[in-house]
């Protein structure tokens, strides 16, 4: 991946900005070993957003994600609801709209909740769901049809050739 370092001057505009190129484990995503944490806008959501938008956001207690649990959730020194409120203020000094922040929320939501899929095989080893609240927690976030989405899901079509 690329992380790019945007530097401003003291009147808000672009002074400069570095590339930097790093490699993402995408098993960090999803588990993460002792002493790690993922993505720390994750964490900082967690504690920092208020009840109204964790309601919003269908969001529970952040030992209800298995995509964050794994890992330690405190870092020493960091204070993630301060933490929050400066990635709050970053949106807001770049020019983010109040629906483009809520659209970042409900898609780290999602991806929070996408963690606590459970699946189980049916006789005709088709994957199946045994229940469908992660589905509908996940499409009501990203707006989005859950019959669609669960086809999708369990009955993926690949598209061959020149069909």
């Amino acid at each position: 991946g690329k992380f790019i370092r945007i530097n401003f001057d003291a009147h808000g505009y672009i002074a400069g900005a570095n590339i930097e190129t790093y490699l993402l484990e995408k098993s960090r995503s999803v588990r993460q070993a002792a002493g790690e944490r993922t993505f720390h806008f994750c964490y900082q959501m967690m504690a920092g957003a208020d009840e109204a938008m964790k309601r919003e956001l269908l969001l529970s207690d952040v030992t209800g994600y298995k995509f964050i649990t794994n890992g330690n959730v405190t870092l020493p020194g960091v204070i993630d609801a301060e933490e929050y409120l400066i990635t709050m203020e970053a949106f807001e000094t770049m020019g983010l709209s109040h629906d483009e922040v809520l659209s970042v929320h409900r898609i780290i939501s999602a991806c929070l909740h996408f963690g606590n899929f459970q699946f189980m095989e049916n006789r005709t080893e088709q994957a199946e769901l045994p229940d469908q609240s992660v589905a509908e927690k996940i499409c009501h976030l990203l707006n989005i049809s859950v019959t669609e989405f669960v086809r999708g899901l369990l009955s993926p079509r690949l598209k061959v050739g020149r069909e």
